[in-house]
């Protein structure tokens, strides 16, 4: 295997102390129960650009070993006994420059890192969100201006629970028509019940139209109840998100993987533009 670049594996047995094969590994995805910090001194022997470590033994203190590869750009980290603080031992790692974690973050702890541009988030912490949004980082793929850095966090944190604007559910055809009808953009995402895309994404809508309340309305339709308006919109798939002005389509989000990042930055970006009705 000398040929070897991409290395995946995943075992409850496996503890790091391991030799890795003889070829130029250049992207490696390790996890298992078992996976200690002993692993990260292994990893230091090889030319890696992209590592993704996942297990419950990792806590950190391993991780100044990872100042030895020179490529290492991006790096994931998932462990329950991880310290937010340890990830202090990156700093020597000149290339890392973006950081993926599951558990919980340090916002100075990661804003001291030189080289780090970009955190995504499993679960975003709202309070670390705003801050690195504020010094310019990208957060789960998404920038913000400074002056907005603590309502794009709001969006994106699930966990925080402010007042929720008010989205009409729809299933009469006139009522559509006329919240249609109106000056302003008509955000309508499209969901079914007991879907779990659908009920992800809810708390994010309403965090868009909260922020947005002075230049945008929205509204909720259950496909299964108005079929005839998802056929009318030919969505086929749920969740689904259109944004509307004067019944003509400026933007179409469709499908389970809708990221709350990519809703964000494109209601932000449509929003932010100016109308033109093209003949």
């Amino acid at each position: 295997m000398r040929g070897l670049e991409t290395l995946e594996l995943r075992s409850d047995r496996m503890t790091g102390d391991f030799p890795f094969p003889d070829s130029p590994l250049i992207k490696v995805k390790l996890g298992g129960q078992r996976l200690g910090d002993r692993v990260f001194g292994r990893l230091a022997e090889l030319p890696l650009g992209v590592l993704s470590i996942e297990g419950d033994a990792i806590d950190g203190i391993g991780l100044d070993a990872l100042a030895i590869p020179p490529d290492l750009g991006y790096l994931r980290l998932a462990g329950g006994r991880l310290d937010p603080r340890e990830l202090r031992r990156l700093v020597r790692c000149r290339k890392l420059t973006v950081l993926s974690l599951a558990g919980e973050a340090d916002a100075e702890t990661l804003l001291g890192l030189p080289s780090l541009r970009e955190v995504d988030f499993d679960r975003v912490p709202r309070a670390v969100a705003a801050r690195l949004l504020f010094a310019g980082f990208a957060v789960n793929g998404l920038s913000s201006p400074a002056d907005r850095a603590d309502a794009y966090a709001r969006m994106l944190a699930p966990g925080d629970r402010r007042p929720r604007s008010t989205r009409p559910r729809i299933a009469d055809p006139a009522a559509l028509h006329t919240l249609l009808r109106g000056e302003a953009p008509v955000m309508i995402d499209f969901t079914e019940p007991d879907s779990v895309a659908c009920e992800w994404l809810d708390p994010v809508l309403d965090r868009v139209l909260a922020e947005h309340a002075e230049e945008l309305t929205g509204a909720t339709i259950d496909v299964t109840r108005a079929p005839g308006a998802a056929e009318h919109f030919q969505i086929t798939t749920v969740p689904a998100v259109l944004l509307l002005r004067g019944g003509h389509e400026l933007l179409r989000l469709t499908g389970a993987t809708i990221s709350p990042a990519a809703l964000i930055r494109e209601v932000d970006r449509v929003v932010g533009e100016p109308y033109v009705l093209l003949p």
